[in-house]
């Protein structure tokens, strides 16, 4: 599937281009990114080249780092403008391009790098929707996370008092005159503890009412967040990745959940680096991947982590091939060689074990001893050729009788020379021919034969079994 917008950006800038991505794409606009859309191990030319040829506009994020990476943004930007894709420029600092950028990007620049973002974001969508004939719609706030909800608040439980057990019973007639005289209670006067209380009771009330009124009021002008914030926030906190939150701070440099994008930005930052330098340090591919799999779409690293991975399973597969074939050799030299040149690889214990189970045997080994023939033959015949494979055949039999004298099988031969030539009596047959043919064949010259001769020399390879005894490794 072909994407319709191409970013090209300098690795260093990655960060402000998948700003330009979200924005875009929030305007339906499909685009291909290399820190999102590049696959791991993938040559980025070709992925580079594949998409801008099916992108349908080519924007390059500009800065001081554009020029420094101005090799492979050239080409892209070449390629590009080759294909007639339009070209627009979205400058994020105040750098002046080379004269080659600023030969593609004649035609379409945008300055992005005085504030408000915001404009320059929807006037870069507006721009490509007109170019492909369609209108945009509102280009939302780039933020992050969801904010966090309000803890929920346990109510105490009530606290019960037990009864102490074994109480005793109480009587059953109590004699009310045998009950010792109460004591005369003191009158209270209601009215003087009211008297005195009545001052810190109406400060205490005025206290309540004005803390009521106040809380009430901070509910009411408490800060809120813009609806285009929380829209852009709520976007970013479904997405939760790096470059979304740094789109949102983009977006909104002084915004309501700037406190909770920073803190999940630096979470995710220490996470990702923490993970990427796991990888490095194990180095191997399966570690590179899982990396990918898991951090990708964070956008930290990916490039970098991507090499590695294309790195580690090269050397890899050389090391997997390299003791397959130690295994077929099955012998201390094979293991040997092995170690010598992979001894840190996963296979390096395997080998070592091998070899050091290894034993050598005396046995008597039959191998082939080869020996190169040469000869040559001569032959006669009514043709070049005729008289050549003669020549050729008197050849072979004479180093087949040879090799067969010393008990060997004759192998391959090849022809060393081969020349033809005309016999010198090839004449005065050819006349004779010439006169029977015109009185006994209705005209037509006889062939008498022996017109041509030929001298072939040949290299025959004799084989011939040889037995003796040495010393051979027997290893598992």
């Amino acid at each position: 599937m072909t994407q319709e917008v191409y970013i090209c950006y300098a690795p260093r800038d990655k960060t402000a281009a998948n700003a330009v991505r979200a924005v875009l794409e929030s305007q339906g606009l499909s685009c291909w990114i290399a820190s999102r859309d590049l696959a791991a191990g993938a040559d980025l030319a070709g992925a580079a080249a594949a998409a801008i040829n099916g992108a349908k506009a080519f924007v390059l994020v500009f800065s001081a780092n554009t020029n420094a990476a101005e090799d492979q943004i050239v080409r892209e930007a070449g390629l590009a403008n080759n294909r007639g894709v339009p070209l627009i420029g979205f400058r994020i600092a105040d750098v002046a391009p080379n004269d080659t950028l600023k030969h593609f990007l004649k035609t379409h620049w945008i300055d992005a790098f005085v504030p408000p973002l915001d404009t320059h974001m929807r006037e870069l969508a507006d721009l490509i929707l007109g170019l492909l004939g369609r209108r945009g719609g509102i280009v939302p706030a780039l933020k992050a996370f969801v904010p966090a909800g309000a803890p929920v608040l346990k109510g105490a439980a009530a606290l019960a008092k037990a009864l102490p057990a074994g109480l005793s019973d109480l009587p059953a007639k109590i004699d009310l005159k045998k009950l010792p005289a109460l004591p005369q209670m003191p009158v209270i006067d209601h009215q003087a503890i009211f008297q005195k209380i009545r001052t810190p009771l109406l400060v205490v009330l005025g206290v309540l009412v004005v803390g009521g009124v106040a809380a009430g009021g901070w509910l009411f002008l408490r800060p809120h967040a813009a609806p285009e914030d929380d829209r852009a926030w709520q976007t970013a906190s479904r997405t939760d990745s790096v470059p979304a939150y740094q789109t949102y701070l983009h977006q909104f440099p002084q915004g309501y959940y700037g406190s909770e994008a920073n803190t999940r930005l630096a979470k995710w930052k220490t996470e990702v680096e923490s993970a990427f330098a796991k990888a490095k340090a194990t180095g191997t591919a399966a570690a590179y991947h899982g990396f990918l799999d898991s951090y990708s779409r964070q956008g930290i690293d990916v490039s970098e982590a991507q090499q590695g991975f294309a790195a580690a399973d090269q050397r890899e597969k050389a090391e997997h091939t390299a003791f397959a074939l130690a295994l077929q050799t099955k012998t201390k030299a094979g293991y040997q060689s092995f170690l010598d040149q992979y001894g840190t690889s996963t296979d390096a214990a395997d080998a070592s074990k091998r070899m050091a189970a290894c034993r050598s045997e005396t046995r008597t080994v039959t191998s082939n001893q080869e020996q190169t023939l040469a000869r040559s033959g001569t032959a006669a015949g009514a043709s070049g050729p005729q008289a050549c494979s003669s020549a050729r055949a008197n050849a072979t039999s004479a180093a087949q009788s040879q090799c067969s004298e010393g008990r060997g099988n004759l192998g391959g031969v090849r022809v060393t020379s081969e020349d033809p030539e005309n016999d010198p009596s090839a004449g005065g047959r050819r006349a004779l021919g010439s006169l029977l043919g015109s009185i006994f064949n209705s005209g037509r010259s006889m062939n008498m034969g022996g017109n041509y001769r030929c001298k072939v020399e040949i290299a025959a390879t004799c084989r011939k079994p040889v037995t003796a005894t040495r010393a051979v490794d027997i290893c598992p």
